[in-house]
Parts: structure tokens; sequence; C-alpha cells
């Protein structure tokens, strides 16, 4: 189905379900194609939150199961560019459970920020907050503790958890 304007196309609803505005192919459920310096999507709200959720089950739509292992992608956000043949991501977020959960009230998570380096086309994990809120870097399983400091390794190399003899003390006045 065809969504005129003014004899002009405006948005197409594919025989699939996909909807497509701005163009007439899909390549996903909802395809939105801008040419213009607006925005491409925008959520108002008044007088509440605006929120967007991102949701994941096991098993299907007529019979969800528990998400409840570690490591499942909850959702992800890309943001890619043109290569002048298709589109390579530069950075995403994903939103993981990251420890075993799917009760009631459980869903233990992290957030994973992935960048990808020069001259290679694959996403590499740079930071990690688990869901204790321990912050990690550069795909490492390491984790700060109390009484430790971040510590620089160079321009090319993640920082590392150290621990420190330093005792920083303010004087009385």
């Amino acid at each position: 189905r065809r969504v005129l304007f003014r004899s002009t196309e405006q948005m197409r609803l594919q025989s699939g379900g996909q909807l497509t505005i701005g163009s007439t192919t899909a390549g996903a459920k909802l395809d939105v194609h801008q040419t213009t310096g607006t925005a491409v999507g925008r959520f108002t709200s008044y007088g509440n939150t605006n929120d967007i959720e991102l949701r994941r089950t096991g098993g299907t739509q007529l019979s969800p199961t528990a998400t409840s292992s570690s490591g499942t992608v909850l959702g992800r956000i890309f943001g890619q560019g043109y290569n002048g043949t298709s589109y390579t991501s530069a950075a995403s977020i994903s939103l993981e459970t990251d420890a075993a959960g799917g009760t009631s009230t459980d869903m233990p998570g992290a957030i994973v920020f992935n960048t990808t380096p020069d001259a290679s086309g694959t996403l590499t994990e740079k930071m990690r907050i688990n869901n204790g809120g321990a912050l990690s870097f550069g795909g490492s399983a390491n984790t700060g503790t109390t009484g430790q400091v971040l510590t620089s390794q160079g321009s090319s190399a993640s920082p590392i958890w150290t621990t420190t003899s330093i005792k920083f003390q303010i004087p009385d006045r």
C-alpha cells in the first residue's frame, strides 16, 4: 500500500509488513529515509518521561520464555557510515545480561561500549559497566576495587587498574 500526498509517494507498507518512509524499499520493519537536515525522529511527551524500550524474550511470540542466561544481548544501538559500497559500524552500545537472572524482578545487566579501530571493520569492546557498577576497559574483565586507580598505558592501550600507596590527605585549617 502506498500513501501519497499531492501525487508524491510519502510512505509504503510492504507486503511483508515493513513500513518504509521516504523510500520505496525497506530493509527493516520500520525503515525511515531522510534527505533534509531536520531530525529523523522526534518523541515528545507532555508531563511524563520519554522512554524507549528495547525488549527481548526467549521462545516465540505466542510462547515467550525468560531471558535468563548471562551474555544475552537485549538491544543495541549502532552508528554506521557509508564506505562507498555498504554501511560499516563505527561504534555501538550494547545492553546485555551479565549474570543469570530472569525471575520476576531479577535481570542483572551491563552496558558495553564498542568502537572500530582505524584500518579495521570490526567492533571491539572498549568499556563495560557491569551489573555491580564496576567499570572495565578494553574488553578486560579487570574491574577496579576500593583503593585502586586507573593508570594510563599510553595512547594505544587501555588503562589498567592499579593499587597505589599514595595517600591523599587534606590538611586541617
